[in-house]
């Protein structure tokens, strides 16, 4: 069978046009709070300094150019979608720092749309403004709307994978098979993690979906899948040719475990995680999540949309328990799409009279929690700041030697000083072998030459720590 029939006789314009259309009466609002969500997050992009991440993305990746991009993968830190788009952006003629992080911005711009419009074709327009406003006040996507990583894409194609989910058992148009279809390949395209997401989604539809539509949806889902398999395949050829696949499936900074250890350690990791999204704890979580379903089923509105987004969250330990590894938290910061759906119906369900209460205090809770994000951003983001202050003081020759407490402040001061006009070339400095702490790594400076003429500096770069004089 041809894997390309399913795209057959498929008015993609049209649906395109309809899917991202709003109402006329909501569209102000859309409008208001796209621009005071840009701001924001353009003056974040801006304001906030380069974290050792983004220094890597960009001179491991995209300062090398689109070849280098979707072909080296010596770690996880290429997110090779976004390393990709990064390398074109970076070929315009403004401030490195934007458009290294204009992807990240534009991205987190298009899943607010996209929420709202999910949301209203789901539910109602009240209930779409709220989702909007809870999505862009949660920690987690504070913390990774405009940094120079690809998890705002798995948040966006995760939010498109998941309406075509639903979309499915009401709608047999081809349309939803091709939504899901890409939003599963770019997602797996940027972080091979993703794969944690789409799983729920698959089982879903194989054994949780309305019997009536069950059948009729299955022969193409696997079709679709088998697409899926052959694109991602091919978009990962010229790593698997560079890189091998020991890249990709062996990654060093996440080791299979046994499964007794992955167990005694979902509790804590899921701890973290929550912490990193929502700022909760496990239990609060549960308990939250617990009395949610409590109140939706006595509306009797546990419908397909909750018990997916239900499904995905419950599943997330399973899968940890069948890979045998604890992967970095922020793998799963998709999952507070599922959270805004459980929340979204409960609000749904309430009478006008609390429903105006829940939004005047979602406005307030949204705010207190965007302005404590702004104004603590500099213990959010520390080790930025530090590598910031230390180019500074490079610059203007303040200080006789130094040392830093990790060696990620390596990599963001050169490239802060790069985008200050400066040269850093390595150099040999004396070492004080007394002051070396061999426990620690970190990075050394030593007999900075300040050249005036040809701005440039002589540095020398040591995987241990010592002294900072001023």
């Amino acid at each position: 069978m041809n894997c390309f029939l399913i795209f057959k006789h498929i008015k993609l314009v049209n649906h395109l046009k309809s899917f991202y259309k709003t109402s006329h009466s909501n569209r102000y609002f859309l409008i208001l709070f796209l621009s005071i969500s840009a701001i924001w997050l353009f003056l974040m992009t801006i304001y906030i300094p380069i974290s050792y991440y983004e220094a890597t993305t960009f001179y491991f990746f995209v300062n090398q150019g689109l070849i280098q991009s979707i072909s080296y993968y010596p770690a996880p830190n290429n997110h090779i979608l976004y390393s990709t788009l990064s390398s074109l952006v970076n070929l315009l003629p403004f401030n490195k720092t934007l458009e290294l992080r204009l992807t990240s911005v534009l991205t987190s711009l298009s899943t607010i749309i996209l929420i709202h419009h999910i949301i209203f074709k789901l539910f109602d327009k009240k209930t779409a403004i709220v989702a909007c406003v809870v999505f862009i006040s949660l920690p987690g996507f504070l913390l990774h709307s405009f940094i120079a990583r690809g998890y705002s894409l798995t948040v966006f194609f995760f939010v498109l994978g998941f309406y075509s989910t639903i979309k499915l058992n009401s709608n047999r148009d081809n349309f939803y098979y091709c939504l899901f279809i890409i939003s599963s390949i770019l997602g797996l395209y940027t972080i091979p993690s993703y794969l944690y997401a789409i799983i729920p989604l698959n089982l879903f539809v194989l054994f949780l979906m309305t019997p009536k539509r069950q059948f009729k949806v299955q022969k193409k889902w696997i079709i679709s899948n088998f697409i899926i398999c052959f694109f991602t395949f091919l978009l990962y050829l010229p790593v698997l040719y560079r890189s091998g696949i020991e890249s990709i499936i062996g990654n060093r900074f996440v080791k299979p475990i046994s499964t007794q250890q992955v167990i005694n350690s979902l509790y804590n990791h899921f701890n973290s995680t929550l912490n990193l999204i929502l700022k909760l704890d496990v239990v609060l979580f549960l308990i939250i999540i617990f009395l949610a379903i409590i109140f939706i089923l006595s509306k009797k509105s546990f419908n397909l949309n909750v018990r997916l987004a239900l499904f995905s969250l419950l599943l997330s330990p399973f899968i940890l328990i069948i890979h045998s590894v604890i992967p970095f938290e922020r793998t799963w910061l998709y999952l507070v799409f599922p959270v805004i759906i459980i929340f979204c119906s409960v609000f749904y369900n309430l009478n006008e009279l609390f429903k105006r209460v829940s939004f005047l205090i979602l406005l307030i809770i949204g705010s207190v929690s965007i302005f404590s994000f702004t104004i603590n951003h500099k213990k959010k983001f520390s080790e930025n700041f530090t590598a910031k202050k230390i180019s500074e003081s490079i610059i203007l020759g303040q200080f006789k030697s130094m040392k830093c407490s990790s060696d990620i402040i390596n990599r963001t001061i050169h490239y802060n000083l790069e985008q200050q006009k400066y040269e850093c070339l390595t150099g040999v400095g004396e070492i004080n072998e007394s002051e070396i702490n061999s426990n620690k790594i970190g990075l050394f400076i030593s007999q900075t030459k300040w050249e005036k003429n040809q701005k440039k500096l002589n540095i020398m770069v040591k995987s241990m720590i010592f002294t900072f004089t001023m």
